[in-house]
């Protein structure tokens, strides 16, 4: 009998239609594509350095109904702004863009959720 691996075991779940997204002009310039859905208190979702937005599909939609939700493509991924600059991907810059954000979506408050090195900006 063949070995299977763990992987070939899991059950596996339909992949769902991405959320539409926009570009948000932030008053630094710097372009963000982001989704968002649902209403209440805020909650930011930050990706990694391998990730994109859309990873956090699965967790949106478990939040939507009681927060508002918005993640959104860090500079450099997806159709946000890019930057020649390498210094401009670092943790602090991110962060800055972060707080922008934050300031143009009207945020004070927001539970903040990062994956990887969204973490670190966290």
């Amino acid at each position: 009998m063949p070995l299977q691996s763990q992987h070939q075991n899991r059950k596996r779940t339909k992949a769902l239609p991405p959320f539409p997204g926009r570009l948000l002009t932030l008053k630094n310039g710097l372009q963000l594509d982001l989704i968002e859905a649902g209403s209440g208190s805020p909650v930011l979702l930050v990706h990694g350095i391998c990730g994109v937005l859309h990873h956090w599909q699965p967790l949106i939609e478990e939040l939507a109904p009681t927060h508002r939700v918005i993640a959104y493509h860090r500079m450099g991924y997806g159709d946000s702004t890019r930057c020649d600059q390498e210094t401009r991907y670092d943790i602090a810059s991110n962060a800055r863009d972060l707080c922008a954000l934050m300031d143009e979506l009207e945020i004070e408050k927001a539970s903040l959720i990062g994956w990887s090195f969204g973490g670190a900006i966290v």
